[in-house]
């Protein structure tokens, strides 16, 4: 309540400090059912309104001193007794509803977020200053955690410091960033689209099996069309093949040597 009423240089947080502290006494506790004034004194205090409209009147039965502390004294009992049970019954309703809630907070590439601030500065109360800083920009998402990105660049924040905003009045700066975002995102999917379009149609690019277990390997691919050329003939990358002893290998191609592998002699050639 006392942040909804300070300055932003949190200055002046002591000039209406009676004024809130009397409302807050005088406030009806969810939790124990009753106001702070009842659980301390066991009535409520006179307001402003009572001196302006007059005291209630009461009957001409007045109590002795005795009577009205021993009336008091069991008034107040009831009340704790009746405030311990609101608070166990509220200990459970908090407790469910905290079960509900335990979800995963997801966001997108685009959206707008506030993140838990937890710095303070010299001379401010933590208490007093607003718990949540930004909005920032979400750029991209790895579930818990999101790059999300500000005035002063980026930084990774896991999903449970990080609120969703709702705000109709975005920052200039936030728009520009969002409509560069979405347009750079929009090029790559047409990126995509046209490398999908140059992918030749049968082209099976699971390789699991392709070896056998008791066969040499190499380190790269003869694509089809290479077969057949002999320009196309492969040198090994590796150290150990390059320092290896030179061999030539000649292999006729015909129609049918496609569908049957060439019978090449191995036998002085060298693997790293």
């Amino acid at each position: 309540m006392i942040r909804c009423f300070i300055e932003k240089n949190c200055r002046n947080w002591d000039r209406d400090l009676p004024f809130l502290s009397m409302a807050m006494h005088s406030m009806v506790n969810r939790q124990t059912g009753f106001t702070p004034n009842q659980m301390m004194l066991g009535r409520e205090t006179i307001q402003p309104v009572h001196l302006l409209l007059g005291m209630p009147q009461y009957g001409q039965n007045r109590m002795t001193p005795n009577v009205w502390v021993k009336h008091l004294v069991g008034r107040m009992q009831k009340i704790h007794e009746f405030a311990r049970h609101s608070l166990h019954t509220s200990q459970l309703r908090q407790k469910r509803d905290y079960d509900l809630r335990v979800v995963e907070h997801k966001y997108q590439p685009g959206d707008l977020v506030y993140k838990a601030d937890s710095t303070t500065k010299v001379g401010q109360s933590r208490k007093l200053k607003s718990p949540w800083c930004g909005p920032f920009l979400v750029v991209s998402s790895r579930p818990p955690l999101y790059t999300i990105r500000g005035r002063k660049g980026d930084s990774v924040v896991h999903h449970d410091k990080l609120k969703l905003c709702n705000d109709r009045d975005i920052p200039t700066w936030i728009k520009r960033l969002r409509h560069a975002l979405f347009q750079a995102e929009s090029e790559m999917d047409e990126s995509w689209d046209d490398l999908d379009d140059t992918i030749p149609y049968g082209v099976d690019f699971n390789v699991q099996g392709m070896f056998d277990a008791n066969q040499p390997t190499f380190d790269s691919v003869v694509l089809p069309q290479s077969l057949g050329d002999p320009s196309y003939i492969h040198t090994p990358l590796t150290q150990e093949l390059e320092q290896g002893p030179q061999c030539d290998i000649v292999t006729a191609l015909d129609d049918n040597s496609i569908h049957e592998p060439p019978n090449l002699d191995l036998g002085n050639f060298k693997f790293g």
